[in-house]
C-alpha cells in the first residue's frame, strides 16, 4: 500500500512540476493526472511556417485520436479491436519539444523556440489539446561551396562530372539542412562509385557561423584507383551453370565498376524466376586497379503449383491456377501450364448486362537469352472459350502465339508478337447454323517506356504504351485490319502526400478488303474482340465494362400471356463498339486526416468516345429488327463525349493499389437510364408507354487492382 502510494504522489509531483509554467493556460496543466487524454495535437506558428503539420507529428510519439477511434469504440466488445489509449506523458511530451527543435536544427533553424505553453485543458473530460507553438527563427544560409579532390579525372568522367555536379551540391543562397548534406555525400559516392571508383568517399566539413546564420559548405573526394572487373565470383548454384548466370549480367570481366550495374545485375537475376534470393556484394580485397564482384544465389524450387481466387461484380468468381518448371531442360529454360476461369457465377453486371464466361488454358516454354543479354522468346499454344451474351457471342478458339521480348531498362521493354489461331463460332446471330470458322494470322509490335519513382504505386513519373497490330497484310486470314493503340499516364506530386494521376488512350482500327463492310453479319461478328469498347473500373468509371457508346436493346423473344401484357425473355443491351475510341482520366489522390499513410482518397472525372453511330436521327440506341444500321467511319465527334466523376480509397499494397471508387454518369446516354425490356416493347409498338428513365442506374461501383503498366 506505502509502495503504491509514493508512486501516485511521485507522478502526481511530476506532473505539477512539468507543467507548471507563468501562463494562465499552463498553469491549467497541473489540473491533468495520469488518466488523462489527449484530444487533439495542433501547431501555432509565428511569423513563418515551412513544414507542414503531418511532418512534424511524424517527429514525435504523443498521438491524438485518429479517424478509426470511434468505429473501434463501438466495436470495442469484439475480441480482436482494440482502441489505443492516447495518454498524456509528460515526460514524453517534453522529449517530444526536444525532438521537433533537434529535427529544425538539423533542417537548417538553430534558433526555433517551442512549448506548449497554449495547450488547453477540459476539467470535464480529463483532456487536454495540446498546442505547440513554433518560433521558427532564421534558417542557415549558404554562402559557397567548396569541392576539392576532382582535378586528376579521365576525360569522360570529368565531362560527366562536370554536367552532374551542379545539381548534385547547394545552391548558394539555399537554406542549409543535415539531410540535404547527407543527400549530397551519398549522391557524390554514387557517381564516382557508378564511374568505376568502388572504392570512393567523400568527408565534408562545413564551416557553420551560427551568429550570421551562415554556412561555408566544404568536400573533399577521395576516388581511389579506377577499376575494372577482374573476377565474377558465383556461389549458391546447383542445378544452373555459372555461364548461365554471368550471361544475364550487365558487367563483364575487363568492365569499369559500377555500383548502379552490380546491383541491376541483382534484380536481374531474381527476375529469372529461378532464385528464392540473390545477393550482389564486394567482397573484402585490396583497393586497387581490379576488383572483384560476387553474388551469392539461393535456388528456388523447380516445380510450383500456384492458385488464386477472386470476385468482381462484371465478372462474378474468377480463379486461376499455374503450374511452372523454372529449369525446363535446362538453360534457364521455363515451362508454365496454365488456366483462368471467369465463371460469372454471382456477377452483377447491372444495367442491362448479362454475366460472360471465359475460359482459357495455355502452355507457355520462354527461353531466355536469346542471341543476346535482355532477348526472350515465348511460344504459347492455347485454347480460349468465350460466352458473352452481351455480344451475343459464343465461340472457341485454338492456336500459338510466338513473342520476342527486349528488355532494356526496367521501365524499356519492346515487343513483338505473331498469333495464328483457328476460330470456330457456336452462333450464327438469329440463323439456325452458325458462322464458317475462320482462321486469324496477326502480328503486332509494341513499346512501353517511361520513368517511374515506384513501379506499383508511383507518384511521379509518366509511362507509355505505343502498340500496332495487323491482320492480313503478310499471311491470309479471315480478318483484314490495321489497329494502333497510344496509351500513357503522367504522375505529378503535389505535395509530398498528394499528387494528380492523369491518363489518356487514343486507338484507330481500319479494316480493308473483305472485312471493310462492318455492318456485314458474318464480318460484324469476327470483329466483335477487335473494335474497340469504353467503359469499366479501368477506362470510364461511371459506366460498367463495355457500357459507354451504342448499345443495341436485344432479346431472346417477345412473349404475351393470357392477360395479354408482353415481355421479352432475357433483355439485354449489347455493345456495338468502334473503329475508334478515345478515353482519359485526372484523378487528385491525397491523404485522408489521420489515416494510415497507404491510405489516399482519389476523386476523379473521366470521359470517353466510340466512332460509331446510328444512322436513323442520330441516336445511340436501336433495336434489334427494326431497320437501322451503324456508321461508323472512325472519326470522332465532340458531341458524343461522355463524362463520369466520382471518389474513391486507395490502398497502396505490394502489389499496386487496390481501389474501391464510387462513380456517377454526368451524361448518360438515353440507353444508360432505361431498361432494355422498355425499349424493345416500345420501339415495336407493343406498348404506348414511353420507356422510363431511372437516375439510379447513374451510379456505378467498382473495386479493382490499379497498376501504372
Amino acid at each position: 500500500m506505502t509502495h503504491r502510494l509514493s508512486v501516485s504522489l511521485l507522478a502526481s509531483v511530476l506532473f505539477a512540476l512539468i507543467f507548471a509554467g507563468s501562463t494562465r493556460a499552463q498553469a491549467r496543466l497541473t489540473e491533468t493526472d495520469r488518466q488523462t487524454t489527449v484530444s487533439k495535437i495542433s501547431f501555432k506558428f509565428g511569423t513563418t511556417q515551412t513544414f507542414e503539420k503531418w511532418r512534424l507529428m511524424d517527429q514525435i510519439a504523443t498521438t491524438e485520436p485518429g479517424f478509426l477511434d470511434a468505429p473501434k469504440k463501438l466495436l470495442d466488445f469484439l475480441p480482436f479491436i482494440s482502441v489505443e489509449k492516447h495518454g498524456l506523458g509528460p515526460i514524453e511530451l517534453q522529449r517530444d519539444v526536444v525532438r521537433l527543435r533537434n529535427f529544425y536544427a538539423a533542417q537548417g533553424f538553430l534558433h526555433t523556440q517551442i512549448n506548449y505553453f497554449a495547450s488547453q485543458y477540459n476539467r470535464d473530460k480529463n483532456s487536454v489539446h495540446i498546442i505547440f507553438s513554433v518560433q521558427e527563427g532564421p534558417p542557415l544560409i549558404v554562402m559557397s561551396v567548396d569541392i576539392e579532390g576532382t582535378d586528376s579525372l579521365p576525360e569522360d568522367v570529368d565531362t560527366r562530372w562536370k554536367r552532374q555536379r551542379a545539381g548534385l551540391f547547394f545552391a548558394d543562397s539555399s537554406r542549409y539542412s543535415t539531410t540535404a548534406s547527407l543527400k549530397i555525400e551519398n549522391d557524390v559516392v554514387t557517381f564516382f562509385q557508378n564511374s568505376g571508383y568502388p572504392f570512393a568517399r567523400i568527408h565534408t566539413e562545413n564551416k557553420i557561423d551560427s551568429t550570421a546564420n551562415i554556412v561555408l559548405a566544404q568536400y573533399r573526394i577521395e576516388t581511389g584507383s579506377r577499376a575494372r572487373i577482374e573476377d565474377i565470383l558465383i556461389e549458391g548454384n546447383v542445378s544452373v551453370g555459372d555461364r548461365i548466370v554471368t550471361r544475364e549480367l550487365p558487367l563483364k570481366k575487363g568492365d569499369y565498376f559500377s555500383r548502379k550495374k552490380l546491383s541491376q545485375g541483382q534484380s536481374d537475376l531474381f527476375g529469372m524466376n529461378l532464385f528464392r534470393f540473390a545477393i550482389a556484394e564486394l567482397p573484402e580485397q585490396p583497393q586497387d586497379s581490379s576488383v572483384v564482384i560476387r553474388y551469392k544465389l539461393g535456388e528456388a524450387n523447380k516445380r510450383s503449383l500456384t492458385v488464386a481466387g477472386g470476385f468482381s461484380g462484371e465478372f462474378g468468381l474468377t480463379g486461376e491456377a499455374s503450374v511452372i518448371h523454372r529449369n525446363f531442360l535446362g538453360g534457364a529454360r521455363s515451362a508454365t501450364i496454365s488456366g483462368i476461369a471467369e465463371t460469372g457465377w454471382y456477377a452483377n453486371p447491372g444495367n442491362g448486362k448479362t454475366a460472360r464466361r471465359s475460359f482459357k488454358v495455355s502452355l507457355s516454354v520462354r527461353q531466355p537469352f536469346v542471341l543476346k543479354r535482355g532477348l526472350s522468346a515465348t511460344l504459347a499454344p492455347f485454347y480460349n472459350r468465350l460466352d458473352d451474351p452481351n455480344q451475343n457471342t459464343d465461340y472457341y478458339s485454338y492456336g500459338a502465339t510466338g513473342m520476342l521480348l527486349f528488355r532494356m531498362l526496367v521501365y524499356r521493354t519492346a515487343t513483338l508478337e505473331y498469333t495464328y489461331d483457328r476460330n470456330v463460332p457456336l452462333t450464327g446471330r438469329g440463323t439456325d447454323e452458325p458462322f464458317d470458322l475462320y482462321d486469324t494470322s496477326a502480328y503486332a509490335v509494341g513499346l512501353t517506356f517511361g520513368k517511374l519513382d515506384d513501379y506499383l504505386n508511383p507518384v511521379r513519373g509518366y509511362m507509355l504504351h505505343p502498340r500496332f497490330e495487323a491482320a492480313g497484310t503478310i499471311f491470309d486470314s479471315g480478318v483484314n485490319y490495321r489497329k494502333g493503340v497510344l496509351s500513357g499516364r503522367v504522375f505529378a506530386p503535389v505535395s509530398k502526400r498528394s499528387s494528380f494521376a492523369l491518363m489518356l488512350s487514343y486507338g484507330l482500327m481500319v479494316p480493308f478488303g473483305e472485312s471493310a463492310d462492318q455492318n456485314d453479319p458474318e464480318t460484324e461478328y469476327r470483329f466483335d474482340g477487335i473494335r474497340f469498347y469504353a467503359g469499366g473500373s479501368n477506362d470510364v468509371r461511371g459506366w460498367g465494362l463495355n457500357e459507354l457508346g451504342p448499345q443495341l436493346a436485344v432479346g431472346d423473344s417477345i412473349v404475351v400471356d393470357d392477360a395479354g401484357i408482353y415481355s421479352v425473355q432475357n433483355p439485354l443491351y449489347e455493345a456495338v463498339g468502334g473503329r475508334a475510341k478515345l478515353t482519359g482520366s485526372v484523378e487528385y489522390r491525397f491523404p485522408i486526416a489521420l489515416m494510415p499513410e497507404a491510405v489516399r482518397l482519389g476523386i476523379f472525372i473521366d470521359f470517353g468516345v466510340l466512332s460509331a453511330r446510328f444512322t436513323e436521327d442520330g441516336q445511340r440506341t436501336a433495336v434489334v429488327g427494326i431497320d437501322q444500321t451503324v456508321e461508323d467511319t472512325g472519326s470522332l465527334i465532340g458531341a458524343d463525349f461522355q463524362f463520369g466523376t466520382g471518389a474513391g480509397i486507395r490502398y497502396a499494397t505490394p502489389v499496386g493499389s487496390v481501389r474501391f471508387d464510387v462513380a456517377y454518369k454526368l451524361t448518360p446516354s438515353y440507353t444508360d437510364l432505361r431498361n432494355p425490356e422498355d425499349i424493345i416493347l416500345y420501339e415495336s409498338g407493343l406498348t404506348d408507354t414511353e420507356p422510363k428513365a431511372y437516375n439510379g442506374r447513374r451510379w456505378r461501383l467498382h473495386l479493382s487492382l490499379d497498376r501504372s503498366f
